[in-house]
């Protein structure tokens, strides 16, 4: 039986998945990649016409669908360089690079936002 080098199939079943995240962050044609991003958004941020409040009135949750670009792109670099303080949005968007956070502030202000406001509306 002739001997077949195996190591560099298992490093290649090592390395794509490497690259996959980077290159699924690329903005493609349709919009998907740029979906993909913005959707751990939807968990805390609502497609709703007015900013989540808690029981006494204060914004909880901004909405952030519909927003201008440049306004979310500031307030997520903001984040990421800790100039704004926050409790989780800080780390969330230490996770993204400047490229993603350009693809993400231009699809999020594309959507509009629908509905109400407020907790369970």
């Amino acid at each position: 039986m002739p001997f077949r080098p195996v190591a560099p199939l298992l490093v290649l079943t090592y390395l794509i998945p490497m690259v996959g995240p980077t290159a699924a962050a690329q903005p493609q044609e349709g919009g998907t990649s740029a979906a993909l991003l913005a959707a751990s958004c939807s968990g805390c941020h609502r497609k709703a016409a007015s900013d989540d409040t808690n029981a006494v009135g204060e914004v909880v949750f901004p909405q952030i669908y519909g927003r201008p670009a440049a306004e979310i792109r500031d307030a997520m670099l903001a984040f990421r360089t800790d100039e704004r303080a926050a409790t989780v949005m800080n780390r969330i968007a230490k996770g993204y690079s400047p490229a993603e956070i350009d693809v993400l502030a231009t699809y999020l202000s594309e959507q509009p936002a629908t509905g109400t406001g407020g907790p369970g509306k």
